[in-house]
């Protein structure tokens, strides 16, 4: 099975209901939703199953569809909606609970890449030698 990210615009739009559907239009959630897979494919263990990455997919395409409503909102109004701020922080915290210990890259409480943490990591080093094993049986 193969997953198809048109098939997770309707639970987004779900997960975003409390944004009137003519502020979001199916084409925007789509493209936060290849923005989501971009992302996540980047950033999690590769062995997933796919039930799994569908629902981290469209939880965290939830979480990019209302950031983006929110700084629309935000122009057009001159202020944030009031819970916009809550809502947010629940849409990330649920991003971050599927994702669990599945991550192989830090990320930071705002779901980006946390770059400092691969500062503290120490240089490998590794060379090729000859070796003293003898192949034969």
């Amino acid at each position: 099975m193969t997953i198809v990210l048109s098939e997770s615009i309707l639970p987004v739009r779900g997960e975003v209901s409390d944004i009137p559907e003519v502020y979001i239009t199916d084409i925007q959630i789509y493209r936060m939703l290849k923005s989501a897979k971009i992302f996540i494919d980047k950033v999690m263990a590769p062995d997933l199953p796919e039930e799994t990455l569908k629902s981290i997919y469209e939880a965290m395409g939830a979480y990019y569809t209302y950031v983006n409503w929110t700084g629309i909102a935000e122009k057009t109004m001159g202020t944030a909606p009031s819970m916009s701020f809550f809502r947010v922080s629940v849409l990330r915290e649920k991003v971050l609970q599927l994702m669990g210990e599945d991550l192989i890259i830090p990320l930071n409480d705002n779901l980006t890449i946390n770059y400092k943490r691969f500062q503290n990591v120490g240089a490998i080093a590794y060379s090729l030698t000859t070796s003293a094993v003898d192949d034969d049986p």
